[in-house]
């Protein structure tokens, strides 16, 4: 079930209230205290009886958004916000515009996630890790950060100036096979580095962050990257 796709069809107001009662629910879930979330979201319907400017508001499924059908409890508790406003940038597809715009806000990567419509995993990395504001903060100091479709027929320039559907740019230009797949560019519109498929969290999302802006992926790969961070860690 594609949950933003919902969320989106009932405007800004009301996933305002959504991400309202997602909050309450990770501060429910830190101290353990989530049985009463977890038995309306059952009847796909959570009911802020005591809150007057919440009300009763619908989310479908949101035991989905929160990770638990994959076993999964939000780790500690941080302020949550709607990616879909506070980590992505708005994008008219125009890659050279994006670089513009990197070069005015001091950014020195374009960032640009690739999704699959229903994909869970990329529905767990928004609800999940692209939601908390520390990774929010981090990533849109230092990239530029957009999304595409890889199914998408929608227009995109290129750094170049050519223009690509999303899908082409995406399954021709950059071979990209799975999501989602996280594809890194200079501001003289180079790849620099890629990563596909589902961060643990948001310490290592953060990693991968701090893996790209500082410039390790010159020197080695992310994954001996991390094994070395958490060596030093360690010791």
């Amino acid at each position: 079930m594609a949950v933003f796709g919902i969320l989106n069809s009932h405007g800004t107001n009301q996933r305002n209230k959504f991400w309202q009662i997602y909050e309450q629910y990770a501060a429910g879930s830190r101290t353990g205290n989530y049985g009463i979330f977890q038995e309306q979201i059952n009847k796909q319907e959570v009911s802020v009886m005591q809150s007057k400017k919440l009300g009763s508001y619908k989310v479908f499924r949101i035991l989905l958004c929160v990770g638990l059908a994959f076993g999964l409890v939000l780790p500690s508790y941080a302020e949550l916000r709607d990616p879909e406003e506070y980590f992505f940038h708005d994008s008219f597809g125009d890659l050279q515009e994006e670089v513009e715009n990197a070069h005015d806000e001091g950014q020195e990567y374009i960032m640009i996630m690739v999704e699959l419509s229903d994909c869970p995993w990329c529905e767990r990395m928004k609800t999940l890790i692209l939601n908390r504001s520390e990774v929010q903060d981090y990533f849109r100091e230092r990239f530029r950060n957009l999304m595409i479709n890889v199914e998408s027929t929608n227009p995109l320039t290129n750094f170049d100036g050519e223009e690509y559907t999303e899908q082409d740019f995406a399954v021709d230009l950059y071979r990209v096979r799975a999501s989602p797949e996280f594809l890194f560019f200079n501001l003289d519109g180079e790849l620099a580095t890629r990563f596909l498929g589902v961060l643990k969290g948001s310490d290592e999302f953060l990693l991968l962050g701090e893996f790209v802006a500082d410039e390790h992926y010159k020197d080695t790969d992310f994954t001996s990257f991390k094994r070395a961070r958490q060596s030093e860690d360690s010791s």
